[in-house]
């Protein structure tokens, strides 16, 4: 092996077979995509896919396989120029404390030599020993076996020629073993290496006290959450790693053997993606055309013409940029008839795009609402049902797949800046686990505006001084500055006007001295006005990098405006004179205004009056972006591109909400809209209070959250809830604002539309209550 770009291939432990696809299917992708090398790990229960769900691996199980297959599967790996074998782990273990499971693990892994030996392999590597639950035993007695088995195949490996060694561990534990065992080496797995290592220069200690001894490198990105590892990412979501210094050093130290790519991924299609982006910088490094800054970004070139595969498709797609406020109304906007707030930056771009008049969230409230958006599925399938992050209720299932999945799958940069609350307090739900390549924000349902604590990839920053709003268009604007050459999907959630009610007095001033508004009217204009002006900022940075005419950007809010308070802090204001309001499933409380622009796909300008719903976009962005929807993906959304060009309508209009506290309470605050069309059932007051404990731990959670590492498991509360009351019916092309019950004048359709809204209930709750995370 000479050329560095011959010397990367893929293994089968991370190639899932989502669709039915066997180790062939597998090896005619790598093979397409230009690889040189291909690794098998022989079994078919292995892959740990953890977006969004489990699937088996492609490969082969020696304990079943007959000759003719491993004949057959010799012929077709016959196209590559190299073949390594590693071992399964599974429960496989050469230091349990079960002697019985001891030699049955040195068997199997006899058989995996001879299986390499079989098939010409260039390398065979293993997993080294772990210690047995239960059972307390000095390290070096773990590693006393697996010396023993060295021992025992070393002179095997040396008459057929394979280089052999066990997977990186503690470097200690290697010591340990290659002091014993003479021509013993290691498979560098280097997000395993770097784990153990703890630190750059650890790490490095590998490399040098091992030069030589190398039997192969397993390419791979770590992320490192709270003090947690996540193994097996695509490098590009890499927090961790230097690979600049990794593979300079490697051709320092003269290293020729095979790199394999370890990397999850959703298909055998996004597996490949991500390991084709791993070879391009792996070969830009070794050549020196590609330098990497701040761990994985692509710096400066030594070779400005030779690029990254992501840098190469420089926006031969849109860019998209999906804003949403928290609790923002129809008259807080100057544009829907605010006409005494200041947002003159989404005057303008209501101006020169579409306004939508009829544009629904998922929800009345915050994180199902943002479980619908990013899923194209309604919030109860996704196990994101209420606000209580310290509860785990807002968490979105990981058998979801995101929009930032999707595209990011399909070569798109994808950021999250601001609130997240789709489950906190566990690292396999951090957004960069959802498909989001960069996060900067809090993960749970608001935050204070100056005392605040942001997560940055994993780390964590303090409060400096600035006001959060502005930190958020910043980290967007630096968002957009980095990734002007790619194709990116920018998601910025700006946590205003959502309370703790707090902004500069400069913004709110000018509310104040109208005398026409409460305390708390006017520091929600106020930081209505300062989040407007950073969505000018934002604008004014597709601008400068001229990505103006083809990056669409849509405005939104999460829900409708929040009211109530007492006295000067009351917060009842204009909301387009629509009933109801944040938290109720009335035209106040889910129907949400939305504003689009995408200069050269769309015509602005105008307003439409199409229906659409938060689970609309999921589809509709990827038609957008031209990524198709997975096939396995059941979505209650549409692609509505084409409505959104003028053609006509013919999607089925039906739509269902329902919220409340806790478990979900069929019948209550739940709504139906059927075309013009709305069966609404009221709220049940029992069904909807908090108890004092969980409000106080939702406070904690934001000003003391080093005190609170897990959600509560306590049961929910015990609660009395009655009958609900007789629906009511209104129809909203004649009654926009829902003052008329027409219920008792349509009974069948009452029926009707309450038999339809029970079954809708009671499908999406079987599918929730099927999730057990």
């Amino acid at each position: 092996m000479t050329q560095i770009s011959d010397r990367i291939g893929i293994s089968t432990h991370f190639l899932p077979s989502t669709h039915g696809e066997d180790v062939y299917d597998a090896i005619r992708a790598v093979h397409e995509a230009g690889f040189k090398g291909f690794e098998i790990v022989p079994t078919l229960d292995q892959a740990q896919l953890g977006f969004p769900e489990n699937h088996p691996n492609v490969g082969i199980d020696l304990f079943d396989a007959t000759s003719d297959e491993i004949t057959r599967l010799k012929e077709a790996l016959s196209v590559f120029d190299w073949v390594t074998v590693h071992s399964p782990h599974l429960d496989w273990n050469l230091s349990s404390a079960n002697r019985h499971l001891r030699r049955l693990t040195w068997d199997y892994y006899d058989k995996c030599l001879e299986f390499a030996a079989e098939l010409g392999a260039t390398a065979m590597t293993y997993h080294g020993g772990q210690p047995t639950p239960g059972f307390v035993r000095r390290p070096e007695r773990l590693w006393d076996h697996d010396a023993a088995f060295a021992e025992h195949l070393m002179p095997q490996a040396k008459v057929l020629g394979i280089p052999v060694g066990y997977e990186a561990g503690s470097l200690a534990y290697l010591k340990y073993v290659a002091d014993r065992v003479d021509g013993w080496g290691i498979n560098l797995d280097i997000g395993h290496a770097y784990m153990a290592a703890g630190t750059d220069e650890g790490f490095f200690a590998y490399i040098d006290e091992f030069a030589g001894r190398i039997a192969e490198v397993h390419m791979n990105g770590v992320n490192h959450y709270w003090g947690r590892f996540m193994e097996h990412q695509p490098p590009h979501l890499n927090n961790t790693i230097d690979y600049q210094r990794t593979f300079e050093r490697l051709k320092e130290i003269g290293y020729e053997g095979p790199i394999v790519c370890e990397i999850q991924g959703q298909d055998i299609a996004q597996v490949v993606r991500h390991c084709s982006e791993a070879k391009d910088v792996i070969v830009g490094i070794w050549q020196g055309s590609t330098r990497l800054s701040q761990r994985w970004h692509v710096g400066e070139s030594a070779t400005p013409s030779v690029e990254t595969r992501a840098a190469s498709i420089r926006r031969s797609r849109p860019n998209i940029v999906l804003i949403v406020a928290d609790d923002m109304g129809y008259g807080d906007i100057g544009a829907f008839g605010g006409d005494m707030v200041q947002t003159p930056g989404l005057d303008a771009l209501a101006m020169h795009g579409i306004c939508l008049r009829q544009h629904y969230s998922g929800s009345p409230v915050c994180a199902p609402a943002r479980a619908a958006l990013l899923t194209g599925r309604y919030p109860h399938r996704t196990g994101a049902i209420d606000t209580l992050e310290g509860r785990g209720l807002d968490r979105l299932s990981l058998r979801e797949t995101t929009l930032a999945d999707v595209l990011s799958a399909g070569g798109y940069a994808t950021g999250l800046v601001g609130k997240w609350h789709l489950g906190a307090l566990d690292p396999r739900y951090h957004p960069r686990a959802r498909g989001f390549l960069d996060f900067v924000g809090f993960r749970g349902g608001w935050s204070d505006y100056w005392q605040w604590r942001l997560d940055y990839n994993g780390r964590f920053h303090k409060a400096d001084g600035r006001y959060l709003t502005d930190v958020f268009t910043e980290e967007a604007v630096q968002f957009i500055d980095r990734h002007r050459d790619d194709p990116f999907f920018l998601h910025v959630t700006y946590n205003a006007p959502h309370f703790p009610l707090q902004v500069p007095d400069e913004d709110a001033n000018p509310f104040r001295e109208t005398g026409r508004f409460t305390e708390g009217v006017s520091l929600i204009y106020g930081m209505n006005r300062r989040m407007d002006q950073g969505i000018q900022r934002i604008l004014d940075a597709l601008e400068r990098h001229g990505l103006t005419e083809d990056t669409l950007i849509l405005f939104t809010s999460d829900n409708g405006p929040q009211f109530g308070g007492e006295g000067d802090m009351n917060t009842d204001r204009y909301n387009g004179h629509f009933n109801g309001c944040k938290g109720n499933v009335y035209e106040g409380g889910i129907r949400v205004p939305a504003i689009l622009r995408w200069p050269a796909g769309l015509d602005g300008g105008r307003q439409s009056g199409a229906f659409m719903h938060f689970t609309d976009w999921f589809a509709t962005l990827l038609q957008v972006a031209e990524v198709a929807v997975p096939k396995r993906l059941d979505l209650d959304g549409h692609g509505r591109l084409e409505v959104l060009r003028g053609e006509p309508d013919d999607v089925d209009p039906r739509r269902f909400w329902q919220w409340n506290r806790y478990t979900p309470v069929p019948n209550c605050n739940a709504a139906m809209r059927d075309g013009p069309w709305k069966l609404v059932c009221r709220e049940i007051p029992e069904a909807m209070w908090l108890t004092e404990a969980d409000m106080e731990t939702d406070r904690k959670l934001k000003y003391e959250p080093e005190g609170i590492t897990d959600i509560c498991r306590d049961p929910e509360p015990e609660r009395d809830i009655p009958s609900a009351q007789p629906p009511l019916l209104f129809n909203l092309e004649e009654d926009p604002y829902e003052q008329n019950d027409l219920s008792e004048g349509h009974p069948d359709r009452v029926r009707s539309m309450q038999h339809e809204l029970e079954n809708w209930f009671e499908k999406v709750e079987s599918e929730r209550e099927r999730l057990h995370e």
